[in-house]
Parts: C-alpha cells; sequence; structure tokens
C-alpha cells in the first residue's frame, strides 16, 4: 500500500485551510456590508401616533422594530404627491443603537395621507378631503 508523502499531505492540509479562511472572510465581510432593510409595518410593534389635539395632524409616530435582532439605523421621509412615507431602514446593531424609533413629522396643509414603509401602509388619512 502507498502512503502518501507527508510533504504532500501538509500542502493539502494548508490548501484546504487557506480555502476555509478565505470562505469565511467573504462570508464575514458579506454580512457585514448588507444594506439596511426597510421596516414594514406588521413588524411593528408598540405602534403610536400622536396627533395634535387641535388639528388631528399627526406630529409624531414611534414604535418598536419586532425584526428579530434588528435596530433602527435610519429613518427618512419622502413625498409622493399628496402622500407622505415614512422609511425605517433597520439592520444589524451595533453599538448605540435599539429597536425603538421615535420621528416628528412635519405634516403641510399639501399632505393627505401619511403612509408606511415600502408597502406603503395607511397611518393616517386626513378627514375633510
Amino acid at each position: 500500500m502507498n502512503r502518501p508523502d507527508p510533504t504532500t499531505r501538509a500542502k493539502s492540509r494548508m490548501t484546504v485551510s487557506a480555502i476555509v479562511i478565505l470562505l469565511l472572510c467573504f462570508l464575514g465581510l458579506r454580512c457585514a456590508n448588507t444594506k439596511p432593510q426597510i421596516l414594514e409595518f406588521e413588524n411593528v410593534f408598540q405602534y403610536e401616533m400622536d396627533l395634535d389635539p387641535l388639528t388631528k395632524v399627526p406630529k409624531k409616530v414611534s414604535g418598536v422594530c419586532g425584526a428579530s435582532a434588528s435596530c433602527v439605523q435610519d429613518i427618512t421621509s419622502k413625498t409622493n404627491g399628496t402622500t407622505l412615507v415614512m422609511l425605517v431602514r433597520i439592520g444589524f446593531c451595533k453599538e448605540g443603537q435599539s429597536g425603538g424609533f421615535s420621528y416628528p413629522l412635519k405634516v403641510g396643509d399639501d399632505i393627505k395621507e401619511v403612509r408606511f414603509g415600502t408597502k406603503e401602509y395607511l397611518l393616517w388619512k386626513r378627514l375633510n378631503q
């Protein structure tokens, strides 16, 4: 029976080890560079909307991200015609971040609806339309 040369076995182990290390580095970088996702309303817990008592127009939206092991990275809003859409970006938690959010709204007279996420879940609609 032929036994492999010890030098050949050592080289094979080193090659396999190098491949495993490269693969782990690639996966680690891939996870670290994952783009934040947009939080959708069905994954929001403890949702609250504060309304101005006189005008009944929203002043603030708050809640907690219910997506497992995700923290709020950023909150923005955009207008789409007469609709204000609130977008909460979530991703892997980093030091000092949490899953809670509180976002002040500036709803002008031209805004008729406030929506949430890419699915644009309706949060509020102006009554006097």
